[in-house]
């Protein structure tokens, strides 16, 4: 998923030919959460991040076709959150519930050859004829920019479980100041920049949860 493009609520999301799928309802640490149908009444879906092919303004393409998400069991809502102390620092992305296997078999694998790096030849032999196939490498994933380079004031913290907890209003000295409830009335945390796992639209989100966090005395003025 190219790291330029945050997804949104409202987002529309197609499958691998663009056929739409629905619309994304919630945006949770680890999945998207998917209606369809007339004020959103009709099929639910939990898309995990691994499904997603490119995500375009407004727009989430998955990798596979309408047709083959019943059997990959992306209608049935994940289980709880993963261990806070098990995510990394952008967060994890859990594999889909079944593996993404390819629309026809993969070739069997063969024994290295001497071909160039740029492009691997295999031969794939069936019954009737010789097949050859070309695999280009990888291409190598995105950078990511640091949340502490991120314009992250003005965004909701979240905790793990996606549960807003208030409005970051200041960065300064490697925290950031987070108020809650009415009118900034409400708590008041201080959170450590390097505990913030990954920002998704306008929600920033943390692996602890609301209670880890005032168990951690992030209510409390770090000294200066």
């Amino acid at each position: 998923m190219d790291a330029q493009h945050v997804i949104h609520v409202t987002d529309q999301v197609v499958d691998s030919d663009h056929v739409k799928i629905g619309e994304v309802s919630a945006v949770s640490p680890t999945y998207l959460h998917v209606t369809s149908g007339l004020f959103g009444l009709g099929h639910e879906y939990y898309l995990p991040f691994d499904a997603i092919q490119e995500v375009e303004p407004g727009v989430v393409v998955i990798k596979v076709p309408a047709r083959r998400i019943p059997e990959l069991g992306w209608e049935q809502r994940p289980g709880p959150q993963p261990d806070p102390a098990q995510l990394g620092y952008y967060g994890t992305m859990p594999a889909p519930p079944v593996e993404l296997a390819p629309l026809a078999p993969a070739p069997p694998p063969e024994a290295p050859s001497d071909a160039p790096a740029a492009s691997v030849e295999e031969m794939h032999v069936t019954e009737m004829f010789v097949e050859r196939v070309v695999v280009e490498p990888p291409e190598s994933p995105p950078s990511v920019a640091p949340i502490s380079e991120l314009p992250i004031v003005g965004n909701t913290l979240c905790d793990v479980r996606g549960n807003q907890v208030g409005k970051i209003t200041s960065v300064d000295n490697g925290y950031a100041r987070t108020q809650s409830g009415f009118l900034g009335l409400g708590q008041r945390f201080y959170i450590p920049i390097d505990q913030i796992a990954r920002c998704v639209g306008d929600c920033c989100y943390v692996n602890l949860t609301r209670d880890q966090m005032n168990a951690a005395g992030w209510s409390e003025k770090p000294a200066a």
